[in-house]
């Protein structure tokens, strides 16, 4: 009798957890900020998260009007990830020639959390890690067939 009370106990307080962290990973933001800095025919857009993250891939590879970017959270275990993270979309700053349409967070989709990026018009980018581990930084052509901006260091 004590032992079927302690496995039920203990299945319930397992049960309570798992209630509880799938809840704080619901409560989680994951973007900080966007900024974007233009300067002699390059911009520059810099999505700051809250998290650390690692850039895995991004689609299309060097030009179009929306840019997919696969990232990995770096300080979320496999089941908090496996429960989803929030859809999050960053108020984009104002600009003289906007280039950027919207940045939302994709954090729960099936092939694992990503940036949605859209532009204005389609634009030639490069995309990289942010030095901090809590940035990615697209580089953007002032046109579709000229050459992005240098890459950051």
């Amino acid at each position: 009798m004590l032992y079927r009370s302690i496995t039920s106990a203990a299945r319930t307080l397992g049960l309570t957890v798992l209630a509880l962290s799938v809840q704080f990973v619901e409560a989680r933001a994951m973007l900080e900020d966007v900024t974007v800095a233009a300067d002699q025919g390059c911009t520059v857009v810099r999505v700051g998260f809250d998290e650390p993250i690692l850039y895995q891939r991004h689609f299309p590879y060097e030009s179009g009007i929306e840019l997919l970017v696969f990232v990995r959270p770096v300080s979320i275990g496999p089941a908090e990830l496996a429960a989803g993270l929030p859809w999050e979309i960053l108020s984009i700053p104002p600009e003289e020639d906007p280039v950027l349409l919207s940045v939302v967070f994709q954090g729960d989709a099936p092939g694992g959390p990503y940036l949605s990026v859209r532009f204005t018009r389609r634009v030639a980018f490069k995309v990289q890690q942010g030095r901090d581990y809590r940035s990615i930084v697209i580089s953007i052509s002032d046109s579709e067939m000229g050459a992005p901006c240098p890459r950051e260091n």
